[in-house]
C-alpha cells in the first residue's frame, strides 16, 4: 500500500501555512498531493447548492476554473457526495467522465483511466470534493485508505478555513457599507454637524452609569 509519508504531509501543512491568500494556499496544497500521488489532472472544488464550483486546478484547460458542475447531473460526483471516503472507480467503468475534453493536451473523450474522487467533509457537513484523474489505469488502486483519510481531513480544513474567512470578510463589508450609509444618511439630515453628535450615531453609543 502507498502512504503518504510524514515529509509529504508537512510540506502540506507548512505551505498552507505560508500561503498569503486562499488561492495560493489551494495551489500548495494540489502541489503537494502531486509530488506524492502522480495523476494528469486534480481539482479541489466546493459544493453549494447541489453545484460544484472549482476553486483549484492543474492539469485541465484554464476555462474549467469557470464552470459550474450540477452534482445531480454528473453520476460520478454523485458517488463522491454521497460517500464518507474515498471512491475509485473502475478503469472500465461506463460512468461519464466531468473532466472529458478537458484535459490540457488531449482533445476529445478521455480513453481508459484511472479516476479517483475524496469528499471533504468538516464536522457533519459536505464542504466540496477533490478529485484526481491519470491516464494511467489503476494508478490510485495502491494507495491506503489511512493516507486518504488525512488527505481528506487536511484538504477539508483548508477549505472550511477558507470558506470561515471569507465569511468574516463579506461580513465586515457589509458592516462598512452600512456604517457609511449611516454617515450619508446623518449628513443629509444635520448638514455640516459632526457625525458623532448626530442623534442616530449618538444613539448607537453605550452609556455607562
Amino acid at each position: 500500500m502507498q502512504e503518504l509519508s510524514i515529509s509529504t504531509l508537512v510540506d502540506m501543512t507548512i505551505g498552507l501555512a505560508q500561503g498569503a491568500n486562499d488561492q495560493e494556499r489551494f495551489d500548495k496544497l494540489l502541489d503537494a498531493i502531486r509530488k506524492t500521488i502522480q495523476c494528469d489532472c486534480i481539482a479541489l472544488m466546493s459544493l453549494q447548492n447541489g453545484m460544484l464550483t472549482p476553486l483549484a486546478l492543474q492539469g485541465l484547460t484554464k476555462d474549467t476554473m469557470g464552470r459550474r458542475f450540477k452534482v445531480s447531473d454528473h453520476p460520478r460526483f454523485e458517488q463522491i457526495c454521497q460517500s464518507s471516503h474515498a471512491v475509485r472507480f473502475d478503469a472500465d467503468s461506463p460512468l461519464p467522465d466531468p473532466f472529458d475534453g478537458l484535459l490540457i493536451d488531449h482533445d476529445g473523450d478521455l480513453p481508459m483511466h484511472a479516476c479517483m474522487g475524496v469528499p471533504l467533509i468538516f464536522g457533519d457537513s459536505l464542504l466540496g470534493v477533490l478529485t484526481l484523474d491519470s491516464l494511467r489505469p489503476n494508478v490510485f488502486d495502491n494507495i491506503s485508505p489511512r493516507s486518504l483519510e488525512a488527505l481528506s481531513a487536511l484538504a477539508a480544513s483548508t477549505l472550511k478555513m477558507a470558506l470561515t474567512v471569507s465569511k468574516l470578510e463579506l461580513k465586515a463589508q457589509q458592516s462598512e457599507q452600512r456604517i457609511e450609509e449611516l454617515n450619508t444618511e446623518a449628513w443629509e439630515r444635520d448638514g455640516s454637524n459632526m457625525i458623532g453628535a448626530s442623534d442616530i450615531m449618538q444613539s448607537s453609543i453605550p452609556t455607562f452609569r
